[in-house]
């Protein structure tokens, strides 16, 4: 399988019913590298601090 078409599953399944601002953050191409990178290393973990880190640069929150 793709990581594109794994990528978009997961927003169509877990995004259903969140708020806007949640799923704008998913837009950024810096989430979706994170995303893959987690991915292609099998490493929920780096993920998880890679987007921590992300969100804390941003001021998404």
């Amino acid at each position: 399988m793709k990581i594109e078409g794994v990528y978009r599953y997961a927003l169509v399944e877990y995004g259903v019913g969140k708020p806007k601002p949640c799923l704008q953050v998913f837009r950024a191409p810096e989430i979706y590298k994170i995303f893959r990178q987690a991915f292609d290393q099998n490493d929920a973990q780096l993920g998880l601090r890679s987007r921590e880190q992300f969100l804390a640069r941003s001021n998404w929150r």
